[in-house]
Order: C-alpha cells, then sequence, then structure tokens
C-alpha cells in the first residue's frame, strides 16, 4: 500500500509532473484543499494502480480535466475533483470510471459542460 496525503496545507503553484512517476501507487493520493492552480499534469494518468481514493478537490485547477486520468481503471473507492474551476466536458475516459467508483464526486463547484476562457 502506498499513501501521498497533503491536504490542508496551502500548497501553491502547479502540481509537478513528477508526481506521475509514483507509478505503484494503489491507494490514497489526496492533495486537496490547497492552493493548486493550472491544469493536473496528464503525468497523473500513469498512476493506473490506483486502488482507493484519489482526491484533487478543494484546489483552484482549472482547464480541461486531462483524458489521461481515465487510465485509472482499477479505482474503486474515492474519486473527487469537485470544488476547482475545470471546465470543458467530463472526458469520457473519466466519465466511464463512475461506474465502479463509490464516493464519486465530480461536478459540484466546476464547469464541466462549458467552454474554458
Amino acid at each position: 500500500q502506498s499513501i501521498f496525503q497533503f491536504p490542508y496545507n496551502d500548497l501553491s503553484s502547479t502540481l509537478p509532473t513528477e508526481l506521475g512517476n509514483m507509478v505503484k501507487m494503489s491507494s490514497e493520493f489526496e492533495v486537496f484543499a490547497n492552493d493548486f492552480t493550472g491544469v493536473p499534469p496528464t503525468e497523473l494518468g500513469r498512476l493506473s494502480e490506483m486502488v482507493v481514493d484519489f482526491y484533487i478537490s478543494s484546489c483552484k485547477m482549472t482547464g480541461a480535466l486531462p483524458t489521461e486520468i481515465g487510465n485509472m481503471v482499477k479505482i474503486s473507492t474515492g474519486f473527487s475533483v469537485i470544488k476547482n474551476d475545470f471546465c470543458e466536458d467530463l472526458p469520457t475516459e473519466v466519465a466511464v470510471l463512475s461506474s465502479q467508483v463509490t464516493d464519486w464526486t465530480v461536478t459540484t463547484g466546476n464547469q464541466f459542460g462549458t467552454a474554458c476562457c
């Protein structure tokens, strides 16, 4: 089991692309309630072993959610990207994960379905 938790730390800037190098991570990627900006890096899609808890909610991220996040095909519990400012459509590759995940929260506080400015 691997855990990466940094909630409620007032961390800012963009999420580093290097986080995608944690390819064996299987649980608890939690960076919620920080001040991260920009788009989540596409490299997060390399966390394909993720099974439990992927939370990047309540940050200040913007833009379109990367389709690569849909590579987390093993996730079954806890997926949240709420309270950011994501726009465009929720990628189909991500949306299909909803049928297998308990505690799926994605829309609140986002602008899915609207064009990014």
